[in-house]
């Protein structure tokens, strides 16, 4: 990623994350108008800073190209003076004092954008806050009507209040303060994502094997997902069942997996992600769980893309959902440490294998998990796990398939595992080789070995990786960028996007995951 894009994807999460905060002192009755008007100045707050962050990017762009003409000129001045002024745009700063004739143009046009996103975000925020004085005076009406007078003395005290207060700033501190200027350096949450994006990126792609025909195909699968976005921002599950909760979850995750975000990336990925993360959002329930959602499966998945989300960029806006959705699955943890189908049903590992990522990606995010939930959830795992923790069963102490063993062993380092395990080294020597041929292409399999056996790191290089890497490469539809349904459960039920999503998850193994630190004591 170039600064400028470095840059402006700061400079969007820290706008974002400038959405007013849940006050104290919001009256009850009122909390409903109050969470319409933060989510709509949020929206003004991210449409200005995309506008702009378009605007500088093809400022940039038309820079990169005078550069390198100047190079080829010979001219070191015009190059000096180029770089001087690409600099102090990546830093936000006015333009220099130095500007060659032929930048000019681009500057003017650029300068010309800024400042009409600004006009356009004051205008519509004075809207937006003349229509929620309105609605308050209606409430403050309509409470006195139905004779809950304490409440409408509270509704008119908050009127009054935000009547003072006056339209939404562009940018706000957390105390509504405005800053002056854009904020430089990210919210802290986005640290602990920091290896999907920019120079760690790359350097973890090259140590991990991944390779110019493995990123080539993560990009035709992302394409092929854009194509796919319902209008309503939903994906679905083109198998034997629709799944949209968990087929929008699984598109999110693709996306968010490959580092973008809704205000990181190309401009397609940025849009899909954001109404990706919208149609949740609208769906979900008071009591966190989804509208539509058939099962904890569902809502373990749209969990995990809620959480990453909000980890990834530190929007305000996805704090809530993403933790109310996390509440859902701590209360729907059944007393023996797992989950299945339904909230307080004795667990299976299928199941578990999409709250613990979740539970793990929320604790990354800052989220609130209770230690207590982790505990019973590692005790679940002791349950169903062979002696040597090599071996995980579907519901019960048993042998396991490959896919929930994997399962389970991907559960254990979420859960605090290092690398170099000997139950993964054991576990890995079961696994039969056929498994990895197009005959039996499982990608539910797949996108558990491969951050399983990628994190561990034992014959990651010498056998696992170029398997499973050029298993998915060669397998992904060279028409149109997707994988054709596998032949697992995954292909027939989730059909084509389910099983693209899953590969792509499989693919993003590199950076989508950080390394695990070797263990010091073998267990």
């Amino acid at each position: 990623m170039t600064p400028i894009r470095v840059f402006f994807a700061v400079l969007m999460s820290a706008i974002a994350t400038a959405a007013v905060a849940a006050d104290p002192t919001v009256p009850d009755a009122a909390t409903p108008a109050k969470e319409r008007y933060d989510a709509a100045v949020g929206k003004l707050r991210t449409q200005h800073a995309t506008a702009v962050a378009d605007a500088a990017a093809a400022y940039s762009e038309k820079l990169d190209a005078l550069i390198a003409k100047a190079k080829d000129a010979g001219n070191l001045d015009a190059v000096l003076a180029l770089k001087s002024e690409k600099g102090r745009l990546d830093k936000g700063e006015p333009k220099s004092s130095t500007l060659p004739s032929e930048a000019t143009a681009g500057r003017q046009t650029y300068d010309a954008a800024v400042k009409k996103a600004r006009a356009e975000f004051d205008s519509q925020a004075r809207g937006l806050h003349t229509k929620f004085l309105a609605e308050l005076t209606d409430l403050e009406k309509s409470e006195t009507k139905a004779d809950r007078i304490e409440s409408a003395v509270a509704v008119r005290a908050f009127r009054t209040q935000a009547d003072k207060a006056g339209p939404p700033p562009l940018v706000a501190d957390m105390t509504g303060a405005t800053v002056p200027g854009p904020m430089i350096g990210p919210p802290a949450t986005i640290k602990a994502f920091a290896w999907r994006t920019g120079a760690a990126k790359a350097r973890l792609l090259e140590a991990g094997g991944g390779n110019a025909a493995s990123e080539a195909a993560v990009a035709k699968g992302l394409a092929w997902l854009v194509k796919q976005q319902q209008k309503d921002g939903s994906w679905k599950c083109d198998g034997t069942q629709p799944h949209v909760i968990a087929g929008t979850g699984f598109g999110v995750l693709a996306f968010l997996g490959a580092g973008d975000t809704p205000t990181r990336g190309a401009a397609a990925h940025t849009k899909a992600v954001q109404n990706g993360l919208t149609f949740l959002t609208r769906n979900q329930n008071v009591g966190g769980d989804f509208r539509g959602s058939t099962s904890m499966y569902e809502h373990g998945i749209a969990t995990l893309a809620l959480c990453e989300a909000y980890g990834m960029t530190g929007d305000a806006k996805l704090k809530r959902p993403a933790q109310a959705a996390v509440t859902h699955i701590v209360r729907a943890q059944h007393a023996a440490g797992g989950w299945r189908y339904t909230p307080g049903q004795a667990g299976d590992t299928s199941v578990v294998g999409w709250q613990i990522p979740a539970l793990s990606a929320a604790k990354l995010a800052g989220l609130d998990v209770p230690a207590a939930t982790l505990k019973k959830a590692i005790q679940y795992l002791d349950a169903v796990g062979s002696s040597d923790d090599s071996e995980y069963g579907y519901a019960s102490r048993g042998t396991g398939s490959p896919s929930t063993t994997m399962a389970g062993l991907m559960c254990r380092q979420h859960l605090g595992w290092g690398s170099n395990r000997e139950a993964i080294a054991t576990a890995a020597a079961k696994l039969d080789k056929a498994g990895f041929t197009e005959a039996r292409f499982d990608t539910y399999f797949l996108h558990y070995a491969a951050p399983v056996l990628y994190r561990n790191g034992q014959d990651w290089d010498a056998t696992w990786n170029a398997l499973i890497r050029d298993l998915l490469v060669k397998r992904q539809d060279a028409t149109d960028g997707s994988w054709k349904p596998d032949v697992g459960h995954v292909g027939s039920v989730g059909g084509r996007h389910a099983t693209t999503c899953l590969a792509l998850l499989a693919l993003e193994v590199y950076y989508r995951y950080p390394p695990l630190e070797k263990e010091k004591v073998k267990p």
